[in-house]
């Protein structure tokens, strides 16, 4: 009977889910878990569509102030596309990839990872904390300058286009622009 139960508690957390909502929990074991917040911060609705290889999380709308959130374990590639669609803009992005990884996450520590992006008139920016737009608590984060092209340098883009001042983005990592 201990061999059976022990059998069974070795499968139960050697286990990996990649996709679970909001109310059910994640058992990553040896793997990262991260929990990803899309912040819809426009005053009308904004409509997204999240996916990986393996899991299409679907369409979502979400009102103003409205949240989506979804949980899962990281392993090498992990990887979720979205799409946005906001009136007549249009915006895609990788919501997670390795290059977010690395920058939203506090390698140190052993528990859930939380990546928060806030989707504001002037585009798509992430962080590692849900503060009110803007906040000092981001100020330690570097330029984007180094993001790959399927990502829209932050600095050079809000600065040519006049979108927001250069104080704000000192505090958000990625500034994705509608188009």
């Amino acid at each position: 009977m201990h061999g059976f139960l022990a059998i069974v508690l070795l499968i139960m957390a050697t286990s990996s889910v990649t996709y679970t909502s909001a109310t059910a929990s994640t058992n990553c074991f040896i793997l990262t878990q991260w929990r990803i917040y899309v912040i819809n911060d426009i005053s009308e609705e904004i409509t997204f569509h999240v996916k990986s290889k393996d899991d299409d999380l679907g369409n979502h709308t979400r009102p103003f102030h409205g949240v989506y959130d979804w949980s899962f374990c990281s392993t090498w590639g992990t990887l979720f596309n979205s799409e946005f669609w906001w009136g007549s803009k249009y915006q895609t992005l990788h919501l997670y990839d390795s290059d977010i990884d690395f920058k939203c996450s506090d390698k140190w520590k052993l528990e859930t990872q939380h990546c928060y992006w806030l989707v504001r008139p002037e585009g798509l920016f992430w962080g590692k904390q849900n503060l009110p737009f803007p906040n000092n608590v981001w100020k330690g984060l570097q330029d984007s300058s180094n993001v790959t092209t399927k990502k829209i340098n932050a600095v050079s883009q809000a600065r040519s286009h006049n979108a927001i001042s250069s104080h704000y983005l000192k505090h958000y990592k990625y500034f994705v622009k509608f188009v």
